[in-house]
């Protein structure tokens, strides 16, 4: 039970931080010019992309370990409460990029 809580956790962290790269990658300003960083923000888009699917797959993990912690002991409030943050973190995402992949 711990150890599936735990590794909740640590999904749950990793996606956090994904979150914080996607949200900065989006506030990056793309300037055309002469020298070609139209190509650059090609790449910064496709890094955002693979950042925000990264995100979404690690925080579903993250509700999968949870809900599994939940199975083991149904009265395991951490879990819950844990499990409705990796839902929230997963809507905000999804509300700032729209739905990344079906699942």
């Amino acid at each position: 039970l711990i150890g599936m809580g735990q590794l909740g956790n640590t999904y749950f962290i990793h996606g956090k931080l994904k979150i914080r790269s996607s949200r900065e990658l989006r506030s990056r300003p793309l300037r055309n010019n002469d020298f070609g960083l139209e190509r650059q923000g090609d790449k910064v888009v496709s890094l955002l992309g693979k950042t925000c699917e990264e995100c979404e797959a690690l925080l579903v993990q993250a509700g999968r370990k949870y809900r599994m912690a939940l199975s083991i002991d149904g009265n395991d409030l951490r879990a819950l409460y844990n499990w409705g943050l990796a839902l929230s973190f997963r809507a905000q995402l999804i509300s700032d990029i729209g739905p990344v992949s079906p699942l």
